[in-house]
């Protein structure tokens, strides 16, 4: 991933990602490496008959 945002860094000003609310590895993973939620869309998923929450984040490049 870190190759991926240090190539990115050379085309573009900022990536757009979304994640399910309650996979909190990916979203601890994402923070990590500088991502912000910037917004929620909510009852994106439905997994096994619950709803589920999307969070929809950003990392600025430049």
């Amino acid at each position: 991933m870190t190759t991926l945002l240090t190539y990115a860094a050379e085309h573009v000003e900022q990536i757009h990602l979304s994640v399910a609310a309650v996979n909190e590895r990916a979203v601890g993973f994402y923070r990590r490496l500088a991502f912000e939620t910037f917004g929620t869309a909510p009852r994106v998923l439905k997994v096994n008959g619950v709803y589920v929450d999307e969070l929809l984040m950003v990392k600025f490049l430049r």
